[in-house]
């Protein structure tokens, strides 16, 4: 696929962060057609770099939904696992410590905000970031095995707390308490 056709695929599926199109087809046809197909801003070479850097800027400051939350005042509680989404840490109740990825973070922060509901494949991994197609990807199951494992080293037993709901998602059961950090 061409760079047009990915971005109607994703727009299609319901991704909606900024796209700047930087394209060597620069004609008036070429940047509607880029406009009209879901690209929020197109250049063509050659370009400034100085230019290329505005014009991104300006697309974060329009998005304030796709600033990343800071949840440094968040901590959760499962099952006797402290999950620290700022710090990247969960921590067993014997002291067992184990850092995990923005990714993997992400993606037990999302379940931590909605315990016992079942999340398709594709809502996680857009809160991973990712751009993989989930139909043909095997990325979430990746993680969930990961942070399954995670969890298990924090507490052992705690890594059932991530279900696997066949042909639908996955769920993170039990009891999710919040409290605050210092």
């Amino acid at each position: 696929q061409n760079g047009l056709q990915l971005l109607e695929r994703l727009r299609r599926n319901g991704y909606r962060f900024p796209v700047l199109v930087l394209s060597a087809l620069g004609t008036a046809t070429e940047r509607v057609t880029g406009l009209e197909t879901g690209a929020d801003d197109y250049m063509a070479k050659p370009y400034l770099w100085r230019e290329l850097q505005l014009r991104l800027e300006r697309l974060l400051e329009q998005r304030n939904d796709l600033k990343p939350q800071r949840l440094t005042n968040q901590i959760f509680v499962l099952s006797g696992v402290r999950f620290d989404p700022a710090r990247l840490l969960l921590s067993g109740p014997g002291g067992q410590i184990c850092k995990i990825t923005r990714g993997d973070a992400a993606l037990l922060n999302l379940l931590c905000l909605s315990p016992g509901i079942v999340l398709e494949r594709d809502q996680l991994l857009q809160a991973t970031g990712s751009l993989v197609d989930a139909n043909t990807s095997s990325t979430i199951a990746i993680r969930i095995s990961k942070l399954r494992k995670l969890l298990h080293v924090c507490k052992p037993g705690s890594g059932n707390l991530l279900e696997s709901v066949r042909g639908r998602g996955y769920r993170l059961n039990g009891m999710v308490q919040r409290e605050s950090s210092v």
